[in-house]
C-alpha cells in the first residue's frame, strides 16, 4: 500500500521502545489565564478590570504633545467652518496643516503642494461663503435703515 519507495518515505524519530510521539500539547499560559477569566465570567465573579487612562494622565499627554502655530490655528479654524467639506476630509486636511504648510514651499513634496492647493481652495470657498453671507446682512441692514427714513 506504500506510494513511495522506502527512502522517500518519512521516517519518524525512534527510540528503543517504538516512534517517539510528541508530547500532549499543554495550555498556553495566557489561553489558561483566558480560560480562568471565563469560568469565573460565568459563576458570577465579574473581573474588574483597569481604567485605561486617568483624567491626570490625559492631561499630561495633552501638554507634552507641542503647541501648534498660532498661524496653523487660525488655518485650522477656516477649515473648520468649511461645511461643505465632508468632516473626514476636514479631519484629514487638519492633521497635514503641519506636515504641507509647516514646510517651506521650496522644500514641500508634490503631494504637500496639492494639499496646499486644496487648503486653499477649501479656505477659498469658505471666505465667499462668509463675504455672501456678510453682503445679504449688510443688504438687509441698508433696507432697515431706509424704511427707518
Amino acid at each position: 500500500q506504500h506510494l513511495l519507495p522506502a527512502s522517500l518515505e518519512p521516517s519518524l524519530p525512534t527510540s528503543s521502545h517504538g516512534p517517539i510521539k510528541m508530547p500532549a500539547v499543554l495550555k498556553r499560559p495566557a489561553a489558561a489565564a483566558t480560560a480562568a477569566a471565563a469560568k469565573r465570567q460565568k459563576k458570577g465573579q465579574a473581573t474588574k478590570q483597569m481604567p485605561t487612562q486617568t483624567a491626570k494622565q490625559a492631561k499630561a499627554k495633552e501638554a507634552a504633545r507641542p503647541k501648534r502655530d498660532p498661524l496653523l490655528v487660525k488655518v485650522a479654524t477656516g477649515l473648520g467652518q468649511a461645511l461643505d467639506v465632508p468632516e473626514a476630509a476636514r479631519f484629514m486636511l487638519d492633521d497635514v496643516l503641519e506636515t504641507s504648510l509647516g514646510t517651506f514651499q521650496e522644500d514641500r513634496h508634490p503631494y504637500q503642494a496639492k494639499l496646499v492647493g486644496v487648503i486653499e481652495d477649501t479656505l477659498g470657498s469658505v471666505e465667499q461663503r462668509l463675504q455672501a453671507s456678510l453682503d445679504g446682512v449688510q443688504e438687509e441692514a441698508k433696507r432697515t435703515n431706509e424704511a427707518k427714513e
